[in-house]
């Protein structure tokens, strides 16, 4: 791939980021103390809508391996999702001033339709990775842009956002403000993305979708199954982490002004990281690189949850900077690990069914996250939470658990799974010669 082709893909997960990392920050706090919707109605809206977002993935990643076009299998989704992905953003942060039950009722159909869009240009985008990129360390280059990208969305997003908010006296002007402004912006994305990136020609074999010949092919690809609960793992407590920072910088640490600073610095971090991942990846293998870096990630959560708020700025602001080495790794090396593991069912099976694959993935991430979002939102209820009002000790001690402890539990868990993982650049060396061959 020449080097505008990988800026373009990579430029495509802009939106995605941006998006995403806006709603894993904002959205349940903007539900409980903009919105003022009861915490755990908040969390089930968002269940709801990731339930749906989970299962519609395998749908749009079986149609898009089935289509046949001028455009290629990925492009059409690509191009027609890139409208309503911008609109059903802004939707979401211009909920009207209704009785608790219709705002309730409008949150959820419009995080349905958000994620109805997003999944219509994610899947078919994430599917395009093995096919663009056939080798081991081409597909670690090709995911180092993407996460740049990546991880620059994500600073935009979890930095600008509080900067726009603060700058209205009503918060909830200051919400749709921001959606408006980001809602133009991640169009952008998969339009450059259908504009550069060209398909290869490949004739699509997956007839058949997802069914019960697909499922034994998938229950085979061991290393698949293995790499797919890594992602699931690691997306989940990393998402676990976006929706409760605020409540922990603002409630626990007394930062609230400061939120889009310290978010600003924890991704300067990360992208400054990126290359030393790169570099650690191709002297080790990418799952040990993982592995070292989501130990560290860990350890870092665990710190900055239980003594963040009796550090001073300096140490504070360093322990942040630190964090982002860990949370550098758990952007580029799960994406990295996954089209190896994609790539080794069309040598045992024959057939090219990325987007079934990558729906699946998506499916089990987006489906973890939901139910954890879920958990968050009924914790903080139980606990006794009440939006706006200093915090309760058992309410302080919950968030410091949901913000350190349990993500660090979800991370521990995906770095045991890539124990066994099989597959290191001898493997997929060997995958390619043989040509399926693997014995």
């Amino acid at each position: 791939m020449t080097v505008k082709e990988k800026l373009a893909f990579g430029y495509g997960d802009l939106g995605l980021s941006i998006s995403w990392t806006i709603i894993g920050f904002y959205f349940l706090f903007y539900l409980t103390d903009v919105a003022q919707v009861n915490a755990a109605w908040a969390g089930f809206a968002i269940l709801i809508g990731k339930v749906w977002d989970a299962f519609s993935d395998p749908l749009f990643g079986g149609f898009s391996d089935k289509t046949t076009s001028r455009l290629g299998r990925r492009r059409p989704y690509i191009l027609g999702a890139a409208i309503p992905y911008g609109i059903t953003f802004i939707m979401l942060w211009t909920i009207p001033h209704w009785s608790p039950g219709l705002k309730i009722l409008y949150s959820t159909i419009a995080f349905l339709f958000h994620t109805t869009a997003s999944t219509a240009y994610a899947v078919p985008y994430n599917s395009l990775t093995p096919e663009l990129a056939e080798t081991y360390d081409e597909r670690t280059s090709l995911n180092a842009y993407r996460m740049f990208f990546s991880i620059l969305g994500g600073l935009i997003a979890g930095a600008v956002p509080a900067f726009i908010i603060q700058s209205f006296t009503n918060p909830g002007t200051g919400y749709s403000v921001m959606g408006t402004i980001f809602g133009v912006i991640v169009i952008s994305s998969p339009l450059v993305v259908f504009s550069i990136i060209r398909e290869k020609t490949v004739h699509s074999n997956a007839k058949g979708g997802f069914n019960r010949s697909a499922l034994k092919d998938i229950v085979k690809n061991k290393p698949f199954l293995l790499a797919v609960s890594m992602y699931f793992f690691t997306w989940t407590g990393i998402n676990v982490v976006s929706a409760t920072i605020i409540y922990f910088a603002t409630y626990v640490m007394n930062r609230e002004a400061e939120i889009g600073f310290l978010i600003g610095i924890l991704f300067v971090s990360s992208i400054v990281f990126l290359p030393l991942w790169v570099w650690i990846a191709g002297k080790l293998e990418k799952r040990r690189a993982y592995q070292l870096g989501m130990l560290e990630l860990v350890l870092c959560l665990l710190f900055i949850a239980f003594l963040g708020d009796k550090l001073t700025n300096f140490w504070l602001y360093f322990a942040i900077v630190v964090t982002g080495f860990g949370v550098s790794a758990a952007h580029v090396l799960p994406f990295s690990i996954l089209p190896d593991a994609v790539e080794y069912d069309r040598l045992i099976s024959g057939k090219r069914r990325e987007g079934m694959y990558y729906g699946l993935t998506t499916f089990f991430q987006k489906l973890g996250t939901s139910l954890m979002l879920f958990v968050v939102g009924l914790t903080l209820n139980a606990v006794g939470y009440k939006p706006n009002v200093p915090q309760e000790p058992q309410v302080l001690l919950a968030i410091r658990l949901l913000f350190g402890g349990l993500p660090g539990l979800l991370f521990i868990t995906g770095i045991l799974l890539m124990v066994p993982y099989p597959i290191d650049r001898a493997f997929q060396k060997k995958m390619q010669e043989d040509g399926g061959s693997l014995e």
